[in-house]
């Protein structure tokens, strides 16, 4: 309860800052690049899943870009994520909404990190390469948004410097990456080949 208090301060100083703004400005042909780049350090089991469902995880990522900022609830991720991994584990990997909620958690993530309403030019903000920060479980995801929000959403509203933008897709395309791997070990799947800290892969 009081971990909840504190980030709904945290999310409501946002919005007086004028940080909460329309969906993400990372334009829906950026989020598409970031999918393709996350794809590169997924374990080789999730990659081809991805890849073979590619079609759902685009139309779910592009949330970010397609809702309204007030529909897109922080503290729905984590359900999202929870509904995910019940899917996986009942067997579900098949099914449209399954594959579909992985390209809904990379979306959150971009809209989290950077949100709208100042559409940039996405090569201002894509990286030459991304490197990839290594692995991380994420089983605690409240207080993960709560830290993306504060140490890169609160500092980066309207920017538009791409020397400040690029880490922030750096950071996103990490972020998306180990949601998806932690919500593919947690339903007990083989996360064996995940990329290795340091590993790179070009955007262009």
């Amino acid at each position: 309860m009081a971990f909840r208090k504190t980030f709904l301060v945290i999310v409501s100083v946002a919005l007086i800052c004028g940080v909460a703004a329309s969906a993400s400005a990372f334009s829906e042909e950026g989020i598409y690049d970031m999918l393709e780049n996350a794809y590169q350090f997924c374990p080789p089991a999730l990659k081809s899943y991805l890849q073979q469902n590619q079609q759902y995880v685009r139309w779910g990522a592009g949330i970010a870009t397609r809702w309204e900022r007030v529909r897109l609830d922080p503290w729905e991720l984590e359900a999202i994520y929870r509904k995910l991994v019940a899917n996986l584990k009942s067997g579900k990997a098949g099914e449209f909404q399954t594959a579909k909620r992985f390209g809904v958690l990379a979306g959150f993530v971009a809209e989290t990190i950077l949100p709208g309403p100042v559409y940039i030019n996405r090569l201002d903000y894509e990286p030459v390469k991304v490197v990839y920060e290594g692995y991380a479980q994420r089983p605690d995801l409240k207080s993960r948004i709560a830290y993306l929000m504060v140490q890169y959403r609160a500092k980066h509203a309207w920017d538009t410097n791409p020397e400040s933008l690029q880490p922030l897709y750096q950071k996103a395309v990490n972020e998306i990456v180990d949601l998806w791997v932690s919500a593919w070990k947690e339903a007990g799947l083989d996360i064996s080949g995940v990329a290795e800290r340091g590993t790179t892969v070009a955007t262009r």
